[in-house]
């Protein structure tokens, strides 16, 4: 088995063994890169490392991908590192090799980009990724440690129940203008000034989604004013089809009984439809999802479901937050996840990046997984 780095003419290679390998949980699923196999790296950062584990024919048998920014770690600016993509053959050479590897790997790249923390998100649906990685039968010291930063899930949201109440109308909400930036920005960081990890909101970060998040524009930037004019949210739906798509192969226990509820919904006009199995999902993303208060989270996703033309919209709730919790009027599933700090045997995490009751949660975006 050979380690190596993947380079940019590695693309078509990656994105065939990528889809070849789907993720098991409640929902399989492919995932088929669209265009550049590394966009998807590019959405976060233009600085990233991937690697690939080749066997003597040159075959691919393993990969996983370290994508590096600028963050905001407990109120101090700082480098991290996002761990994604791993993928291994069933293969006992496979496992063996990439178990070698992946300790060393790790400390490397964490010394030569100057990181203070890695972090990775796993399917908690998936028992064989959770028990390899996070509670494996046997620990060895060549092995990473995955420390539960916090719970999240992704919400779907499919429709509205009927008779669900109007949103509140003491709001506007508009498309964002060039005049509104300043104080858009103003708003996230104070927003968001207590969350333990934090995206760092200046027009550096506007500017880079504008240009590699495909398609997004300063006008799909829908933010929320009271009747004083001052911002009190903000929603940004997003498209992300130019850069991947999620293609169910199967669905399994409560996720078939949502295929089905959904199903019967939409022809009661309740709901949109859903995707069939091996056709691509149509949905859009709600990011940079930023409310006051409940009331104004409702009005925003609201206008968002409106406003879309897909056939469901996702957003992120970190378990334990009030905040983002859906409301009982929207027909809404949802998928287990967790976010984890990777770190060497022996280290421990800080507090801020542990579990705790009330504890704030960190800033993530969806269409980074």
């Amino acid at each position: 088995m050979n380690l190596a780095f993947a380079s940019e003419t590695d693309s078509d290679r990656l994105g065939k063994y990528f889809q070849s390998h789907p993720i098991p949980g409640l929902i399989d699923l492919s995932i088929n890169r669209q265009g550049h196999f590394f966009d998807q790296y590019r959405l976060q950062s233009n600085q990233f490392d991937t690697l690939i584990l080749t066997d003597h024919n040159g075959e691919i048998q393993g990969m996983a991908s370290f994508v590096f920014r600028e963050a905001l770690i407990n109120g101090e600016r700082g480098t991290i590192a996002y761990a994604t993509d791993l993928r291994i053959s069933p293969t006992r050479k496979a496992i063996l090799g990439w178990s070698q590897h992946f300790l060393p790997i790790l400390n490397d790249v964490v010394q030569k980009r100057g990181c203070q923390y890695v972090f990775s998100v796993l399917s908690t649906a998936d028992r064989r990724i959770y028990n390899t990685f996070v509670r494996p039968r046997v620990l060895h010291g060549n092995k990473p440690r995955y420390h539960l930063f916090r719970r999240f899930q992704a919400i779907t949201i499919h429709g509205y129940y009927p008779f669900a109440p109007k949103p509140i109308g003491t709001i506007d909400i508009r498309s964002a203008e060039r005049e509104d930036i300043d104080p858009l920005l103003d708003y996230l960081r104070k927003n968001n000034s207590k969350r333990p990890l934090q995206f760092i909101y200046d027009e550096t970060l506007l500017n880079y989604r504008l240009e590699h998040w495909h398609g997004l524009k300063l006008s799909d930037f829908r933010i929320a004013f009271d009747r004083k004019k001052n911002i009190v949210g903000l929603v940004v739906p997003w498209c992300a089809d130019a850069v991947h798509q999620y293609i169910p192969q199967a669905f399994h226990g409560m996720a078939q009984t949502v295929k089905t509820g959904v199903a019967f919904a939409s022809w009661l006009r309740w709901t949109r439809k859903f995707s069939s199995i091996g056709k691509p999902f149509r949905f859009e993303y709600l990011t940079m999802l930023n409310a006051k208060n409940p009331d104004i989270l409702y009005a925003l996703i609201h206008d968002a479901f409106v406003r879309s033309k897909r056939d469901f919209l996702v957003y992120l709730h970190f378990v334990d937050d009030i905040m983002t919790l859906p409301s009982r009027w929207m027909i809404t599933s949802k998928l287990p996840f967790a976010l984890y700090t990777v770190l060497p045997p022996g280290k421990a995490p800080p507090l801020s990046f542990q579990p705790r009751p009330l504890a704030s949660s960190p800033e993530f975006e969806l269409p980074l997984i």
